[in-house]
């Protein structure tokens, strides 16, 4: 027997193993991970990331630069101008309370939720624009965004977190609005869907505020979800983010800053 002969024996043989192996998978879909829920597994953060950013000072990520997006989990780097498709399964808004820059505390002290007084406890700093609480932690507001992202099959490719603040603040509330006064019409019925029927586009856009430059988001209706399977997906994880499996924790490094007129912006 010659070598080419060698060679397909060795192929088929391979295949043929791959298919039984395949075949005694499928029978068991899931096992070996019972116990694992969501709160067991990490939650991608979606970040749009800036010069500043420590991926992009990262040598194992060349691809990841200002302007582009990034999902903390995969490692995945996103063309910015290009963006991410999403489906918006929920959001929350929340006040993160911080030590003093310089501290060394790169965690968080407190996350405070939207019903919180905290922020009637804060004031506003003339010097940066930041409110202070009488212990010297500084208040954050936060705007939480769950979503899933689409590939261009029109597959979910991953869920995540993504956060908008300080200048990005006025994007979310944007967002938010589209998602409120979206309709969508069948049977000369309209109705107003969950926010988990729609894709948005979100890209990356540069701007500028007071002289300095930085990226912010973009965000653009694409169209309904393109299948029943994205919709229950998106569905799901709305519902176990309300029950408290998935949960909007704010990332642990320290953040960094550009001035602007209303004070340091932080992404």
């Amino acid at each position: 027997m010659n070598q080419t002969s060698n060679v397909k024996k060795s192929n088929s043989n391979a295949g043929g193993a791959l298919a039984e192996v395949f075949s005694l998978a499928e029978a068991k879909q899931g096992d070996g991970l019972s116990n694992v829920s969501t709160k067991d597994v990490m939650i991608p953060r979606i970040k749009l990331l800036q010069k500043m950013s420590p991926e992009c000072d990262n040598a194992s990520l060349p691809e990841a630069k200002a302007g582009q997006i990034f999902n903390s989990a995969s490692q995945n780097v996103y063309d910015g101008p290009t963006g991410i498709r999403v489906v918006p399964c929920e959001y929350i808004r929340t006040y993160v309370e911080w030590a003093p820059e310089g501290t060394g505390n790169k965690a968080p002290v407190n996350i405070h939720p939207a019903t919180s007084n905290i922020m009637s406890k804060a004031k506003k700093s003339p010097t940066d624009n930041r409110f202070y609480l009488d212990n010297g932690n500084y208040v954050e507001e936060t705007a939480n965004h769950i979503v899933l992202i689409l590939d261009d099959k029109n597959n979910v490719e991953s869920r995540g977190i993504l956060t908008m603040k300080s200048s990005q603040l006025k994007k979310s509330r944007q967002w938010n609005y589209m998602m409120m006064t979206a309709t969508m019409e069948s049977g000369g019925k309209t109705i107003t869907p969950p926010s988990y029927a729609i894709v948005y586009r979100l890209s990356s856009l540069q701007e500028e505020t007071n002289g300095k430059k930085y990226f912010g988001w973009t965000v653009a209706k694409e169209g309904f979800v393109p299948t029943k399977e994205v919709f229950t997906t998106g569905e799901a994880f709305a519902l176990a983010f309300r029950q408290g499996d998935v949960l909007a924790a704010p990332e642990g490094d320290e953040p960094k800053q550009i001035a602007s007129n209303d004070g340091p912006e932080r992404f």
